[in-house]
């Protein structure tokens, strides 16, 4: 599953930890 912080997201983006294979995001919801 591919997440972009351009996405229509319910929910504040509050960490995004970029990696080289994935990219994790933490929302605030």
């Amino acid at each position: 599953m591919e997440v972009s912080a351009r996405n229509a997201l319910k929910g504040k983006v509050k960490h995004v930890e970029p990696g080289a294979v994935n990219t994790e995001i933490t929302l605030e919801i």
